[in-house]
C-alpha cells in the first residue's frame, strides 16, 4: 500500500522556478517544519526546497488503513516529488536529496531520479557510498536524521559545502549558533504573527505541532502584539482571540 505523503513547500513561490529542487526527509516522529525550518533560511536562496510529512505528522492528517513497507513510502514520496516536478515543467526531472537514508536508499535505486544526495547518519545502502559515486552521494554518519533541528547550522554548512562545492566561512567569533531549536521557533511563530496577523491561529496550531508547549506559543503571540501584530482590535464586533491547542484559553 502506498501511503499518502503531503509536500510542505519551504521557499518562496517567487523564486522556486529558478533554483533546482532539493527534497528534504523528516526526522523519525516529527514533522517536515520541526526538522527543517530552521535550515530553510540558509538553503532557500539556492534551493527550492520541498519537505515532506509521513502519514499523521505535521501538515499530513491521513491515517493508513493497513502496515506499509519503506518501498512503498518511498512510492508516495515520489508521487509527491513528481507532482512538485511536474508544476515547475520538469516532467520526470531530477532532483536532490537530503535526510535519513531509509527512503533515500530506495530513491537511489532509481536510474537518473536522484543525482545528489546527503545522507545524515550511518546508512544500510547495499554495496556502501561508493556504489553510488556517480550520482554524488554522501552520507555523514555523525549527524542523524534529527540534526536538521539540533545542529542547523553545521547542517546547512554540509548541504551547501557537498551540494553546491561552497567552502564554509571562517567562524570569526567562535560561538557557535547564537540561537538553539527551540528560541528560534519562538522568534519564528513571533515574526509570522507578525507578518501575517490573520494567518495567526494557524500558525499557532503549526508551533503546538512542532513541540512548542502552549504558555510558550501564548508567550510569543504577545511579543507580536507588543510589536504591533496579532491585532487586538475588534473583529466582526468581537475581541480577536487566539485558541492555542492545550492552553487554559481553549
Amino acid at each position: 500500500m502506498k501511503p499518502t505523503i503531503t509536500a510542505v513547500r519551504l521557499t518562496g513561490a517567487s523564486r522556486r522556478a529558478e533554483l533546482p529542487l532539493l527534497v528534504l526527509g523528516p526526522a523519525s516522529g516529527t514533522s517536515a517544519t520541526a526538522t527543517w525550518s530552521a535550515c530553510a533560511a540558509g538553503l532557500a536562496d539556492a534551493f527550492d526546497l520541498l519537505a515532506w510529512d509521513l502519514p499523521g505528522h505535521g501538515h499530513n492528517r491521513s491515517v493508513p488503513d493497513e502496515p506499509y513497507t519503506v518501498a512503498e513510502l518511498a512510492a508516495g514520496v515520489l508521487a509527491v516529488v513528481e507532482d512538485v516536478l511536474a508544476q515547475r515543467g520538469e516532467v520526470r526531472g531530477s532532483f536532490a536529496y537530503a535526510g535519513g537514508g531509509d527512503v533515500a536508499r530506495e530513491l537511489l535505486g532509481l536510474p537518473r531520479r536522484v543525482t545528489r544526495a546527503v545522507l545524515l547518519g550511518p546508512t544500510g545502502l547495499g554495496g556502501g557510498a561508493d556504489a553510488y559515486a556517480d550520482r554524488r552521494l554522501v552520507v555523514l554518519p555523525d549527524l542523524t536524521d534529527a540534526s536538521p533541528a539540533e545542529d542547523p547550522r553545521r547542517v546547512v554548512t554540509e548541504l551547501r559545502r557537498h551540494l553546491l562545492g561552497e567552502e564554509p566561512a571562517p567562524d570569526t567569533d567562535g560561538d557557535g549558533p547564537v540561537l538553539d531549536p527551540r528560541s528560534l521557533a519562538l522568534v519564528t511563530l513571533a515574526a509570522r504573527a507578525v507578518r501575517d496577523p490573520d494567518g495567526v491561529d494557524a500558525h499557532a496550531r503549526q508551533a503546538r505541532l512542532d513541540g512548542l508547549a502552549a504558555a510558550e506559543v501564548e508567550e510569543a503571540l504577545r511579543v507580536a502584539v507588543a510589536a504591533g501584530g496579532g491585532r487586538e482590535e475588534p473583529v466582526t464586533g468581537e475581541t480577536r482571540t487566539v485558541r492555542v491547542p492545550g492552553s487554559a484559553s481553549e
